[in-house]
C-alpha cells in the first residue's frame, strides 16, 4: 500500500514537470513567432 502510494505521488510530480516542460517550450515557440524574425518588407 506504501510502495503504491510513492508511486502515484511520484506519478503527479513527473506529469507537473511535463506539464510545466510544455508551457516553456510553448512560450519559447511564441517568442520566436513575435521576436525572432526580421520583419520583411
Amino acid at each position: 500500500m506504501d510502495q503504491q502510494y510513492k508511486n502515484i505521488e511520484r506519478q503527479e510530480e513527473v506529469k507537473e514537470l511535463y506539464e510545466l516542460e510544455i508551457l516553456r517550450s510553448q512560450q519559447t515557440i511564441s517568442n520566436k513567432d513575435t521576436m525572432g524574425h526580421e520583419p520583411e518588407i
